[in-house]
């Protein structure tokens, strides 16, 4: 499905065209959680055992098999079933990123005998949050009009934002990571929107929104570590707006820049330092031969690990209040917004929501003055992108 299409077929919603789209989402939604669970298994065997990558892996092996079991979609009380369904399903993947990103990381501090290589871990990552993002897309914009459906919302199409506003998401952004940065330090730095302001464009609010908090969740530490360490007050963050063929955000901050040769290491999966690491102790904690894991073998050593997801999606009698899907719709690209860490995934995950709508992220650093960065939007309603 392409954005071009989803917006068009969006218009004038029918309950025939809600089924037709729940149709659709529920036969891709298989197909896609089959590829991502055969993902899994291109990777070397030491790493599939990881407790934290086979406790992903079999929490997608039970979605799978719950999904495959549901009722097929034949009327619209089926398509509300399944989508409130789908959404209890997906809150049960929340943790997913910290998991995998502590899993791989882990699995980069195995010793050089080991021969994991990291290019191929990142590869995994990369593919794996690319198609976990076109999914989560998928599911959340049938979710959108199914509650749009309900309640119309102006200016919006599904997930989409006909009319999103750049500057007043930098704004809302602004705002969560000011109050994370307040009970961190007790303090936060002003941040000043400049250039134009009153650009318009079709756009996903919630995905700019989330690259913006993980940006500037970056400015915002260094800026204050940075006046802590100098005796200074902390310095405003910068963020200009243009256009032209593209949207651009220009985020500037004069904390001190990245040391060394950190920046490059930056968009960089599993960034995470030895001394948080968990289960990894020592080489021989992973005794086995490099070689493809079977699902029996890593069910097999993560017994314990299971996960009942049918037991825990009971479907409720609330097909007709529409809280659950806003709720979670809401909610989806703010799981890690408690912390002022980039919780080790938080800017590659930002660029990869950035790139899947035919945009990107670049930093440049100068240390000990500060950094930029560079973020290119584009209007998706111009985009036949495939989600």
């Amino acid at each position: 499905m392409e954005t071009g299409y989803a917006l068009n077929f969006a218009s004038n919603l029918t309950e025939q065209k809600l089924v037709m789209a729940g149709k659709y989402v529920q036969k891709e939604l298989l197909i896609r959680l089959a590829k991502s669970i055969e993902v899994f298994h291109h990777l070397p065997y030491i790493v599939t055992v990881n407790p934290h990558m086979a406790g992903v892996l079999l929490t997608y092996l039970e979605t799978f098999e719950a999904l495959r079991t549901f009722k097929e979609i034949n009327n619209y009380e089926d398509c509300k079933n399944y989508v409130q369904y789908v959404v209890r399903a997906s809150t049960l993947h929340s943790d997913m990123f910290s998991e995998l990103s502590t899993g791989i990381a882990e699995a980069k501090q195995l010793p050089d005998a080991v021969e994991v290589s990291h290019s191929e871990l990142d590869k995994f990552m990369s593919k794996f949050v690319q198609e976990r993002l076109a999914r989560r897309v998928l599911i959340s914009h049938q979710a959108a009009l199914m509650t749009q459906y309900l309640q119309p919302k102006p200016d919006h199409c599904g997930i989409f934002g006909l009319r999103s506003r750049p500057a007043e998401i930098v704004e809302s952004a602004t705002e969560i990571v000011s109050a994370i940065c307040r009970k961190r330090f007790n303090v936060s730095p002003e941040v000043e929107i400049t250039g134009d302001t009153d650009i318009e464009f079709c756009y996903i609010p919630d995905h700019l929104e989330y690259m913006l908090v993980e940006l500037l969740k970056n400015s915002m530490r260094h800026t204050v570590k940075w006046s802590i360490n100098n005796n200074i007050d902390p310095q405003p963050i910068q963020v200009r707006l243009s256009h032209g063929k593209g949207i651009y955000l220009r985020i500037s901050d004069k904390g001190g820049g990245f040391r060394g040769n950190a920046l490059q290491h930056c968009w960089e999966w599993g960034g995470i330092h030895k001394s948080s690491l968990s289960s990894l102790q020592s080489p021989m904690d992973f005794p086995m031969p490099k070689r493809r894991s079977t699902i029996a073998e890593v069910a097999e050593a993560l017994e314990k690990r299971k996960v009942k997801i049918s037991d825990s999606l009971k479907l409720q009698d609330n097909s007709k209040d529409p809280e659950l899907l806003k709720e979670w719709i809401r909610r989806e690209h703010k799981d890690d917004m408690g912390s002022l860490t980039t919780n080790h995934h938080g800017l590659p995950v930002a660029r990869t929501y950035c790139r899947f709508l035919c945009g990107d992220i670049d930093m440049e650093s100068l240390e000990g003055i500060g950094s930029h960065a560079y973020v290119t939007l584009a209007d998706v309603s111009n985009k036949g992108i495939a989600f």
